[in-house]
């Protein structure tokens, strides 16, 4: 009986609550009314029988009504309106209650799917479709997960078909790059035409290859190896990896800040890192800096890294981090990017339980702040 109640239709819940309950109040209140008529007529007559004065001739009466016996009615009328007002609150309370209770499956299923995203949306499946409630309910969140699993279905698919494309180009493009290398050693003395080709055609080869790699990386997930890491030592040793770029456009690049130790994979926040700071010399103009920058907060790790590019529109900001997008704006394919970096950064700080934010630098450019956990220990992971 009561999973036949708890399976019926919101309507029908509704409306049989707000009717018992409209019953219920009724009944009180006609309840206490009648009561405080009973009473108040008992007193009367006793106020009555009490203000009968007879005389000793027996022959006259006489009825003596004070004051207070004439504030009968006007107590009546107070007291009835109190009830009714009474009623109504209890009323109104309790068919609140109801209806929270009610919709209580409703707030735990969108609290549920405003946690999903793509890559958790395997496990929150299950969450999904054990969702109680009202036969309505009940049809919304299987259409939801009819609708994600038919998008995760074809996400999943679109993933593969990325690695499989990526590590069927990874081959040629090494062969190529290498024949290109090849050729330009072989014919050193060639026309400057050709040889300026070769210099195109092979910068172009490991933009792909390049391309390549982030993809295999982004779409890679294996258990993090987790190590004792000076987060200063790291920092410094992608600036010297990126100093030669950075001299190229004169930009200048440093580290500041606390030398704090976190425990985490050094290759993945290496390329975060790697990522945020090369993307802050493709977007800085020539005579610009870059600067990582720190903090300990309490047990998170901050890490900053600041430019005075051109920075990045307000209603942008979310999207930057989504799969090959760009601000077309400032980042055209000129830098050599397609969108990737900053995908693949978010990807592997959500990997490490983290967060990454973009804020505006002042007077101009961009803000990348990552926070980190100090001591992070995720199911699965490798301790070395």
């Amino acid at each position: 009986m009561k999973k036949r109640i708890a399976d019926s239709s919101l309507i029908w819940k509704l409306l049989f609550s707000t009717i018992s309950i409209f019953v219920l109040m009724l009944l009180v209140s006609s309840y206490l009314i009648t009561r405080k008529q009973a009473q108040m007529t008992a007193e009367f007559a006793q106020q009555v029988a009490e203000g009968l004065v007879k005389f000793t001739n027996e022959k006259q009466l006489t009825l003596v009504i004070n004051s207070t016996q004439t504030q009968t009615l006007t107590e009546y009328r107070i007291f009835t309106a109190m009830v009714m007002i009474g009623s109504t609150l209890v009323g109104g309370l309790l068919l609140s209650f109801v209806i929270f209770r009610t919709l209580r499956p409703l707030k735990v299923l969108t609290k549920t799917v405003n946690c999903i995203d793509i890559n958790s949306l395997a496990e929150h499946q299950d969450d999904i479709a054990g969702c109680r409630g009202s036969r309505e309910i009940r049809e919304l969140a299987e259409g939801f997960q009819l609708t994600l699993g038919k998008i995760y279905e074809n996400y999943e698919k679109q993933k593969q078909f990325s690695i499989n494309v990526a590590h069927e180009l990874r081959t040629p493009l090494t062969v190529l790059l290498t024949k290109v290398d090849v050729f330009k050693r072989q014919y050193a003395d060639a026309d400057p035409a050709v040889l300026q080709f070769a210099d195109v055609l092979g910068l172009n080869i490991e933009r792909l290859s390049k391309l390549v790699e982030e993809i295999l990386f982004l779409s890679r997930d294996y258990p993090q190896k987790i190590r004792d890491i000076s987060v200063r030592e790291l920092c410094e040793e992608v600036v010297l990896d990126l100093e030669d770029k950075a001299e190229q456009k004169q930009i200048g690049l440093s580290v500041s800040g606390s030398d704090t130790c976190i425990r985490a994979d050094d290759a993945l926040l290496e390329r975060a890192v790697y990522n945020l700071v090369d993307n802050a010399i493709k977007y800085t103009p020539s005579g610009g800096k870059c600067n990582i920058e720190i903090m300990e907060i309490t047990d998170t790790l901050r890490l900053s890294v600041a430019d005075n590019g051109p920075g990045i529109p307000n209603e942008q900001k979310q999207s930057i981090f989504d799969l090959f997008y760009r601000v077309e704006d400032s980042r055209n394919r000129d830098t050599g990017g397609y969108g990737i970096g900053l995908a693949l950064v978010h990807d592997v700080i959500r990997r490490m339980g983290g967060t990454i934010r973009v804020f505006d630098n002042s007077p101009t450019g961009s803000i990348f702040r990552i926070d980190l956990p100090l001591s992070p220990d995720p199911k699965g992971n490798k301790h070395e």
